[in-house]
This record gives structure tokens, C-alpha cells and sequence, in this order.
């Protein structure tokens, strides 16, 4: 993966986690060692979210500021190694698990 590449770099800026203490349609504020306000959020391309308040961040430099690329897993749904889960903060969630089911908020979709 590209990001994988650039911050395994020997001269890459180091990556930093921290905490999301603010979060608005397209920017978060982020605080680790010090509060850094209205840092974007980069996704793959289809992909647009926005890290709810409380989540662990992951932060990058670039040439044009900071980016938050993700939030830190924490398994708190359980998950499998190799199952995907996608939801958001008001419950909805999609599993594709590795009996090959895709499950909607629960049901199996056949």
C-alpha cells in the first residue's frame, strides 16, 4: 500500500497517533504531544468519512500540513483476522466475514 511506502521511508517525517477531540464536516483536531487543529482527512478514493470524537487517529506529515490517514483498530467488535467491517457511529455496519456471508446490521443478505 502507498502508505505503508511513504512512512517506512528512511528519511519519511514520522507518523504520530493521537486522540480526536474535534471533528466538523472535513477537518478533525487531533491532540498528541500538543492540540493540531483543522487537519484534513485522507481516504482511498470511493471512501469519505469523518473520525467521531474520542477515536485514536493516525497522523502523517506532507508538504502541505497534516493528514489524518486512520484510526488505530482496537478489535472492540471481535473481529477475525481476515474479516472486514464497515459502520458508522449511528450503528449501521456491514460484515463480510470469512464463512463468505455478507451481513447487514446483523441479517444475512443471500
Amino acid at each position: 500500500m502507498w502508505l505503508t511506502g511513504y512512512i517506512t521511508k528512511e528519511n519519511s517525517p514520522k507518523s504520530k497517533c493521537g486522540e480526536v477531540v474535534r471533528s466538523d464536516d472535513n477537518t478533525v483536531n487531533v491532540f498528541s504531544s500538543v492540540e493540531q487543529s483543522n487537519v484534513k482527512v485522507a481516504l482511498p478514493y470511493g471512501l469519505y468519512s469523518v473520525p467521531v470524537t474520542g477515536e485514536n487517529s493516525v497522523i502523517i506529515p506532507t508538504e502541505n500540513g497534516n493528514v489524518v490517514v486512520g484510526v488505530c483498530n482496537n478489535n472492540s467488535h471481535n473481529l477475525e483476522v481476515g474479516e472486514v467491517l464497515l459502520c458508522s457511529a449511528g450503528g449501521a455496519k456491514i460484515l463480510l466475514n470469512n464463512k463468505g456471508q455478507v451481513l447487514i446490521n446483523d441479517k444475512v443478505i443471500s
